[in-house]
């Protein structure tokens, strides 16, 4: 390319030299704009087609050659004969010794010596010493294709005579021929384009014959129930299977798109680093035997990275389509001519009638492949987007080549778990991020995940595991576009834990997908016995009660409502028993003695205003000044014996406000027996002696037998006889305790049938020593009311409705076991597929197997194995931390985001937790772990006793691991973590789920193993039944309130905006609460341990609440209707507290 032109002067005289020089300049100018700034080869038109005869058609269109040149047909035209055809010679112009170049016609198609045929028209004329015409024929055009030459001429201009010789010079001719040439020779010319490059360049014969072998790839499905993969080593059998064979197609498409996409790569990956491409030596595929534990949970995901890498490599290859772009394009590639391929047949469509639909077909419209030996545009890297088409394209594959190296498995099974925001039907670089690959912000895997995001300054809506940990999480925004969710974390987790904090982040973000469990063996459960080892496993701790209480909610509700009435029944029983008097003087004297050598525990204070309405006396309501039921009561309950189980089923039994209360309180593991035995006592119906020894008897720690410890208590100078008589009634109260813990259940996943009937053989087996015992007067008037409450408990518990109750429950849970099998659900199922989450409105599967399965495919790897390698152990691989602070803080950043209403009650929270410090917390928490071992007992039917006390809504601490990890939740930290963890535990609170976060739950002992969906929302798997919209009740003439005070912790800055909240706090056990209405008549309040109910008309009432060290309450109240909760009043410390 000439670098100068002439400038010129005033009175210069101007030679050729000066003007060709100049126009050389402004050529080179005009033509290099072209190629470089533009693009070179076919810019439109140029078809080339046969019709029906023999004859050739050229369409109008036009091109520029590799040296810019600009090749024009200005209208089609039609050849039907062809001439031999000879290139032109090259002529050069003499001019005072300075050859001007003017032209190369010799290298017109480089140093070959092509055999070559010019197509006339049939309007040809025949010219002297010219190669004459002949027509064409198929045979001839059988190997040709269309060349268009632009043909380069230098014609003298020197016609001198003897007068005149100013005509001197040349000029250049530069028509274009339509030629053809052999196919041969053609791709001989193509080749020559390109043969001194180091890589393939686009549209190279190589080049073009590589890129038709790159296609896209299809990922496998995981279709389980096809090849009958039900148990995990299948699964991961399968898994391995489909990811080898993908490899194996995989890696050839890979290494095959480096080659053929190298002249955009090579700096990426230089030959000097990847001497053999950056594919050679990976072989991302799982062993085919397992060898470790972790591969049974993880190998899966190797699967998983390889479909990632088939979409990055589908996405790349997409948009390779796209990029015809050359920067800097060789002139010599074609610089005088362009091919145009061989003749097409010309075809259209017909109206005419066709013997099959199939027939109409007329080969039109779209190609699979490009046409052979046919020049395209070769754009500038400046057009049709080409430079950022390129960029596109190293980021897509530098990020395929990213997947297979950042790909890493390692403690993946203690991963937090998280819930992020992705796309199901989309392109990979739209998807999140999954967390088996790792990465941080802005790193080369982070950036060059979603180009168009990373180069349009939306970085941030590229979303992965890595930041779905960052504020704010990007599902508290309105994502329209995003249509699955990807829940990641999972696998090893507690299968109680996971669904615990599943259901707190659906909860919290407003998430619409089921979770539904489905059972696995590790191994394939072939025999009726290994089926049965299963089921046996899963009934264990009513755990697949528990897991599937949504489909028992129909017998829940009747099994509820006989167990209510169960209670009540008890509650009575347990009012006579506490009044039985066998008044030896010697009893009273050794039991007040051992009492006041004990650590003194506060009095429940009680209010006693008027007498109870009469139309809510109690069923164990007794005569007044008598420790006997009333006669009159006492008949009534006989005559209705007979009628209980009718009362149940119609629903017409009314609980009566302590019962009532008293069940919820033992349900929420707030009243132990001696509370209730304190609830019950009546200052007109004092309880006797008896009431006193139970409770000092039960207080007692040791492990000695209940009837050692009441003799110890009753003292030596009691006699056997004595020792003997109290000695049934505290048995028959022990055994009535039990079976009021037992009946005193959320739900039918919590009752256990046969410890139940064991139990209340137990209180027959007492009852009937005590009836065996001779009374007179009041004492055999009590013996005939005890006797009928236990005749109707024996009656109710032995009844069919009972028994139907249980057989049914057993029925249900051998159909659900058959069903949330992985088997079963497959066969409903077949559609299941392993996505790493689940779309939008569908269904996840948590596919869950048991602790000792895993432990013994663990022991049978160690033995197989010959290595000196440490051995794997699964309480450390898969450790319940769910617990710890980790956890919490995992769950606590999902609640950070809240509004300013919320911000304050949360901050109301973490300081309540400040306050009350890790010495209180943890006494909250011991009461259970005390409950949590047994003791050891010598008389099995007196020892029984229940966890009365426990509690789905504290964690226990079962040993001292545990106990660490609590006073590690416990201890005070920041105050957002603080803050934080209060709501996580309250939501968590909300949704029935703290029992389960627990790390001694029996529950956890199942463990996640592998997460599947299904596109649609099957059931309703979470159990989460809707609440129909009631009629608006009437005004009732008597209303119940029941409730606790607590101690109210606020910030000091914030006074208690009110007395009543509703919050689970500490309880002040000695309050007084006292209800007075506008004439000044005292409301009868019951009051234990800080627990409050009373019964009153709808009215105004001044309620007033006090406490020793607390700044009394007083507020005016309106009742109208009985709260749905129950009412917490709160009462603040007085500063001379202590």
């Amino acid at each position: 390319m000439q670098t100068f032109y002439p400038v010129f002067e005033s009175g210069q005289v101007l030679t050729s030299s000066h003007l060709n020089q100049l126009s050389t300049w402004l050529n080179d100018q005009d033509t290099s704009t072209r190629r470089l700034m533009l693009g070179i080869g076919r810019v439109c038109g140029l078809e080339v087609t046969r019709g029906s005869g023999n004859a050739i058609s050229i369409g109008r269109g036009c091109g520029v050659t590799s040296n810019g040149l600009l090749m024009l047909l200005p209208d089609a035209e039609t050849y039907s004969h062809s001439r031999s055809y000879q290139l032109p010679t090259a002529v050069m112009v003499d001019d005072d010794g300075f050859n001007d170049r003017v032209a190369q016609a010799g290298g017109l198609l480089g140093d070959n010596n092509f055999d070559l045929w010019e197509l006339v028209t049939d309007e040809y004329i025949e010219e002297p010493n010219k190669p004459v015409a002949t027509a064409l024929t198929p045979q001839f055009l059988q190997d040709k294709v269309v060349l268009l030459l632009l043909e380069v001429n230098v014609e003298s201009l020197k016609r001198c005579d003897l007068n005149d010789c100013s005509d001197k010079g040349a000029r250049e001719l530069l028509p274009v021929r339509r030629l053809l040439i052999s196919k041969q020779d053609a791709r001989t010319l193509w080749a020559q384009e390109t043969a001194e490059r180091e890589f393939l360049t686009p549209r190279d014969l190589d080049w073009q014959s590589k890129r038709e072998a790159l296609a896209p790839l299809f990922a496998p499905t995981l279709n389980m129930a096809a090849t009958n993969s039900h148990s995990l080593l299948q699964l991961r059998q399968l898994a391995v299977q489909k990811a080898q064979a993908l490899w194996q197609q995989l890696s050839q498409q890979l290494q095959l798109s480096f080659e053929v996409y190298q002249y955009l790569l090579h700096e990426i990956f230089p030959a000097t680093e990847f001497p053999n491409g950056p594919w050679f030596g990976l072989a991302p595929v799982p062993e085919t035997n397992i060898s470790n534990l972790p591969q049974l949970f993880t190998d899966i995901h190797q699967l998983d990275r390889l479909k990632d890498i088939v979409s990055s490599y589908n996405e790349f290859l997409e948009l390779a389509l796209q990029h015809q772009g050359i920067c800097c394009p060789q002139p010599t590639r074609f610089p005088f001519h362009l091919l145009l391929g061989a003749p097409q047949i010309k075809a259209h469509a017909d109206n005419q009638t066709k013997a099959q639909p199939a027939d109409i077909d007329f080969a039109l419209g779209g190609k699979t492949e490009p046409i052979p030996l046919r020049h395209g545009f070769y754009s500038s890297p400046q057009l049709n987007n080409q430079q950022q088409i390129a960029s596109l394209l190293k980021q897509r594959y530098y990020r395929t080549w990213l997947l297979m190296k950042r790909f890493y498995l390692d403690a993946l099974e203690n991963q937090s778990l998280r819930i992020t925001p992705s796309r199901l039907s989309a392109s990979l670089s739209q998807q999140a991020i999954p967390y088996y690959y790792q990465l941080r912000p802005l790193d080369d895997l982070h950036r060059n995940w979603h180009g168009e995001a990373t180069s349009n300054q939306r970085l941030q809506q590229v979303f992965g595991y890595a930041f779905t940990g960052s504020s704010p999480h990007p599902l508290t925004h309105e994502l329209d576009d995003h249509d699955f969710y990807r829940v990641e974390g999972l696998l090893g987790k507690g299968l109680g834990q996971a669904i615990a904090a599943l259901k707190l982040q659906k909860m919290q973000y407003g998430l619409p997908f089921s979770i539904e469990p489905v059972f696995a063996s590790v191994e394939s459960m072939t025999t009726p016995e290994a089926k049965l080892q299963a089921f046996q496993l899963l009934q264990k701790d009513q755990t697949l009660m528990r897991l599937f209480k949504c489909k028992t909610g129909d017998l829940d509700m009747l099994l509820l409502l006989v167990l209510s009435l169960i209670f009540q029944l008890l509650l009575a029983l347990l009012y006579a028993l506490a009044r039985v008097s066998y008044s030896p003087q010697m009893l009273v004297m050794n039991v007040m003695a051992a009492e006041e050598s004990t650590t003194e525990q506060p009095e429940p204070s009680r209010e006693t205003a008027s007498d109870q309405p009469a139309d809510s006396v109690p069923l164990m309501r007794l005569e007044r000044g008598h420790r006997t039921f009333n006669t009159v009561e006492a008949k009534r309950m006989d005559d209705e014996r007979s009628r209980a189980i009718t009362a149940i089923a119609a629903q017409s039994m009314q609980s009566n406000d302590i019962a009532e209360m008293v069940l919820d309180e033992v349900k929420q593991g707030d009243l132990e027996v001696q509370y209730i035995l304190d609830m019950l006592d009546d200052d007109e119906d004092k309880q006797s002696e008896i009431s006193t020894l139970y409770k000092s008897v039960r207080a007692a720690e040791n492990s000695s037998s209940l009837y050692d410890r009441m003799r110890q208590k009753m003292g030596a100078e009691a006699s056997n006889d004595e020792v003997e008589e109290t000695y049934e009634t505290v048995r028959m109260i022990a055994h009535t305790e039990a079976l009021m813990a037992k009946a005193s259940v959320s739900s039918g996943a919590d009752f256990d049938f046969d410890d139940f009937d064991t139990e209340m053989k137990g209180l027959s087996e007492a009852f009937q020593a005590f009836q065996a015992r001779p009374a007179e007067g009041d004492g055999a008037k009590l013996r005939a009311s005890i006797s009928n409450q236990v005749s109707m408990l024996s009656t109710l518990t032995s009844s069919a409705l009972l028994k139907n109750l249980a057989g049914e429950m057993q029925k249900r849970v051998k159909q659900i076991f058959a069903e949330f099998s992985l088997q079963g659900y497959l066969n409903k199922h077949p559609g299941l597929a392993h996505k790493c989450g689940v779309p939008k409105g569908g269904t996840l599967v948590l596919v869950y197997t048991h602790r000792s399965m895993l432990d013994a495919l663990n022991k049978k790897l160690q033995t197989v194995k010959e290595t000196d390698e440490p051995a794997f152990n699964v309480a450390e691989m898969l450790p319940n931390a769910m617990l710890s602070t980790e956890f919490v803080a995992s769950l606590a950043h999902r609640v950070s985001d809240s509004d300013d209403s919320e911000r304050a009650m949360i901050r109301e929270i973490s300081e309540v937790m400040r306050r009350h410090g890790n010495e209180e917390r943890l006494m909250a928490m011991q009461p259970a772990a005390n409950r949590s071992a047994p003791e050891v007992a010598t008389d099995t039917t007196t020892d029984a006793m229940p966890a009365m006390a426990r509690s789905v809504h504290v964690a226990t601490v079962a040993n001292e691991s545990n106990h660490e990890a609590a006073v590690a939740m416990a201890a005070p930290r920041d105050e957002v973590s603080l803050l934080s963890e209060a709501v996580v535990m309250d939501r968590l609170e909300k949704l029935d789920a703290v029992r389960a976060v627990a790390p001694d739950d029996p529950i956890n002992e199942w463990v996640v193993v592998a997460d599947f969906c299904l596109p649609t929302s099957c059931c309703d798997s979470d159990c989460t039944d809707l609440d129909y919209v009631p009629k608006p009740k009437p005004i009732p003439k008597k209303i119940k309130v029941s409730g606790r005070v607590v101690v109210a912790r606020s910030v000091a800055s914030k006074p208690a905006k009110s007395i009543v909240a509703r919050s689970k706090q500490e309880v002040i056990p000695h309050a007084v609460l006292t209800v007075v209405d506008r004439e000044e008549q005292a409301v009868k309040v019951k009051m234990a341990k800080g627990h409050f109910v009373f019964t009153a008309a709808p009215g105004v009432y001044q309620v007033t609440v006090s406490a020793k060290g607390f700044v009394t309450q007083q507020r005016e109240t309106e009742l109208m209707t009985s709260p749905r909760e129950e009412v917490i009043v709160q009462l603040q410390p007085s500063k001379t507290r202590g």
